[in-house]
Parts: structure tokens; sequence; C-alpha cells
């Protein structure tokens, strides 16, 4: 490429750079200077301007400490994870395992949300990142699942007490005289007489009369007591006469 082209391109990106970027890019340091008119250098030197450096500590930490949030699919955590180990200098190891993978994979069993999946995790003697993804992934679908079950059995219960409580309200709204349901003004056990007790205006079926056994008794005990009184009476009054004189007659 002629330095010429090298000056136009150069000369082109500054002029698509705002008024203040342009400023800036006068008083950047360029060791040596002449990397000032090589483009990829100048490019490189706004983008250490302008992102600011990250600490590699504070950003494993952030990722070491980052659990899944209540309702987030397992999908979007891992996802996630992977944004946040970009940034923390993952290294390959040795024997060409990506460290990053390995990372990812112990956050996903230390931050999931489903510790029964995580208690099976630590039965497994060999696990990788793409077998702890497919087990959780397996759990909260059956989770779904499930709760979906549930939430229609449910409904049928809900349907099931409705429509029980539609009926006891259909038979709380009888009349009370006849037991029917009818036109106001209009029952059928009006004028009619009980076959229970000999009560007027209601059938038999609806009867809500007390027996009147305790009065019958409490009748037929008043008159014993009578019967008794006066039998004693009597009884007294022939003895006192045998025991006057007889000159007194």
């Amino acid at each position: 490429m002629s330095e010429k082209t090298i000056k136009t391109r150069i000369a082109t990106f500054q002029s698509v750079l705002g008024r203040d970027a342009q400023q800036i890019l006068q008083h950047l340091q360029f060791t040596p200077p002449d990397k000032r008119k090589d483009l990829p250098s100048v490019i490189d030197a706004l983008q250490k301007h302008f992102v600011p450096q990250r600490n590699e500590v504070f950003e494993r930490y952030v990722f070491n400490t980052a659990s899944q949030e209540p309702g987030e699919s397992v999908d979007n955590y891992v996802t996630r994870l992977r944004k946040l180990a970009a940034t923390c200098n993952f290294k390959a190891t040795a024997d060409n395992l990506s460290y990053e993978d390995n990372m990812i994979r112990d956050r996903l069993i230390l931050g999931t949300t489903d510790s029964e999946t995580r208690a099976r995790t630590f039965r497994e003697r060999e696990l990788d990142l793409a077998k702890i993804i497919r087990m959780l992934k397996t759990s909260e679908t059956a989770s779904q699942q499930l709760r979906t079950i549930s939430e229609q059995a449910t409904d049928v219960a809900n349907v099931n007490y409705t429509r029980d409580t539609l009926s006891q309200k259909k038979n709380s709204d009888n009349c009370r005289y006849c037991g029917k349901r009818h036109s106001q003004g209009k029952c059928p056990a009006y004028g009619k007489v009980c076959t229970k007790y000999s009560k007027r205006n209601h059938f038999a079926a609806v009867c809500r009369s007390e027996p009147r056994i305790n009065h019958m008794e409490d009748t037929q005990f008043s008159a014993i007591r009578r019967d008794d009184f006066e039998v004693n009476y009597i009884d007294y009054y022939v003895a006192s006469l045998s025991s006057v004189p007889k000159s007194m007659f």
C-alpha cells in the first residue's frame, strides 16, 4: 500500500471523528511517533483511551459470585456466564481443555437454583460443561411440565368446587314450603295440609314442626297427679268421719 493511500485512509478516518475525538487524538502519545500515521495504531490508541481498563481480579470476583437469578432459564444463565468470563482472561490448559469452560461448569454447579441436580453432579465422576448444561436443562423442562400438570389439576378441582357450590346454592333457593323452585305466589303447597302433623300450607317433605310428645306427657302427668289428689282427699275424708263420736250424730 502506497504512502499516499495510507495518508488518505487516516485523513478519511479523522474526518468522520467528532471535534472532541480529534482533539483527544492530537494529544495521544505514540511510541514511536511514526505510529500516528498507522491507522490500526490510531484505532488501538483511541480504544485504550475510551474503553476503561478492566481489573482482572474484580472481573473474576464478579464471575465467581454470579448465581442463577429466580426465574432465569439455564440458557440465559449460561449466556450471562460466558459474557462475564470473556473479561476474566481465562487461558486454555495444557491438555487443550478450555479453562473458561471449566470455570463456567463450576459456576453453573455452584450457582444454580436447582439443588437436586447440583447433588446429582457430585455423584458423577466425569463432568464437562456440555453434560452439566444437558442435566440442568432436562431438570428444568421436567419441572415446567410438572408445574403445568399441577396447575391443570388445580383448575379441575376449582371447577368441581364451583359446580358443587352452585348446586348447593341452587338447592338453597328452593321454596321452604314445597321444596321446589317456582314463580312468586305460585307455591303448590299453598292451602294443602301436611300429612305429618296436619299443619297447613306446606308439604310433609319440608315440614319443620316438632312432635308434641313432651306436651302429651305433661298433660298425662298432670291428670295422674290430679287423680291421685282426689283419691287421697276422699280417703282422708272417710278416715276423719270414722273418728268422730257417734253421740254427735
